[in-house]
C-alpha cells in the first residue's frame, strides 16, 4: 500500500511504539504530528524525522485533556491540509495486586488508557467522517487479552 502523502496524528510519540510508528511512518512518505507531553523529547523526534527527510511537527498534548485532542487533530489539518490516520498509542501500566494498586493511579490508568483513546477517537471521526476516508488504529496489550499476574488493573483499561 502506498501511503505517501497521507498524514497521520501519533499519540504517546516521544516514544516506545509512538516514536517507533511515527518514524516508520515517515520513512513510508506520510507527513507526521507527533503528540506527546514531552516538549524536549518532542523536539528531537521531529529534528531526527525532517534530518531523515521525512515531514513531521509535533504538539504538547495530554490525551487525558479532550481540547488537546482535538488541537492535535486541527493542528495535523493545519500543518499538512488533513488527516488520513489517527494512531491512539498513549498508554502506561502499573505493577502490583489490586490491593496494592492505590486508586489515584488505577484513575490516572483509566483516562489515559481509555478516556485518552476515546477523546483521540472523537477528535479523528468527524474528520474522517467529512472526508469519507481515515483509519483510526487503537494500540492494544495483549494484556488486555491475555492476563497477566500482577497487572490486573493494566488488563482491564
Amino acid at each position: 500500500m502506498d501511503l505517501s502523502g497521507r498524514v497521520a496524528a501519533v499519540t504517546g510519540a516521544s516514544s516506545g511504539i509512538g516514536l517507533a510508528s511515527a518514524q516508520h511512518l515517515a520513512r513510508e512518505g506520510v507527513a507526521v504530528v507527533l503528540g506527546a507531553r514531552r516538549r524536549d523529547r518532542l523536539d528531537s523526534a521531529v529534528r531526527d524525522i525532517r534530518t531523515a527527510g521525512g515531514r513531521a511537527e509535533a504538539t504538547v498534548v495530554d490525551v487525558t485533556v479532550e481540547n488537546d485532542m482535538q488541537h492535535l487533530v486541527h493542528r495535523a489539518r493545519e500543518a499538512f491540509g488533513r488527516l488520513d490516520i489517527m494512531i491512539c498509542n498513549a498508554g502506561f501500566g502499573y505493577y502490583g495486586t489490586v490491593e496494592e494498586t492505590p486508586p489515584d493511579i488505577m484513575r490516572r490508568m483509566m483516562d489515559v488508557n481509555f478516556m485518552g483513546t476515546f477523546f483521540g477517537a472523537r477528535a479523528a471521526l468527524p474528520v474522517f467522517r467529512a472526508q469519507e476516508s481515515g483509519h483510526l488504529v487503537i494500540v492494544s496489550s495483549i494484556v488486555g487479552q491475555r492476563g497477566i499476574a500482577q497487572m490486573s488493573g493494566y488488563s482491564a483499561t
